[in-house]
């Protein structure tokens, strides 16, 4: 699938703004940044990462690490490589983002398939 930067941008803020409570109010607290590519460094050798937490989790405050401060990453490519067109896509950037800000908040990965976030 193509699409423009600047029409993949707008299409995460529609999603970001689809959120729902208390997704909405912890994005409030982390930053999105869009890559084009995940860094190798954060993967290692899965090129279908879609999105990535890091930093510190709210369930983990005394684990606060002032050198990588909260943020979630989207990979632009690796979201567009994955969809065949513009509803899955939406789709798929809403349920990464929820993926993403469900670590933020301390879930594992069997918290976010039971709510259908994996």
């Amino acid at each position: 699938m193509q699409l423009k930067s600047a029409e993949f941008d707008t299409l995460v803020q529609a999603q970001m703004a689809r959120l729902p409570a208390p997704f909405a109010v912890w994005l409030e607290r982390v930053p999105v940044i869009i890559e084009e590519y995940p860094n190798p460094a954060d993967v290692g050798d899965d090129d279908e990462v879609l999105g990535l937490f890091v930093g510190t989790a709210l369930d983990d405050p005394e684990g606060a690490d002032l050198a990588q401060p909260p943020a979630i990453y989207l990979y632009r490519q690796p979201l567009l490589d994955s969809c065949a067109d513009r509803a899955e896509l939406e789709a798929e950037i809403f349920i990464t983002l929820c993926h993403e800000l469900g670590h933020y908040a301390g879930m594992d990965e069997d918290d976010l398939k039971q709510l259908g976030y994996d």
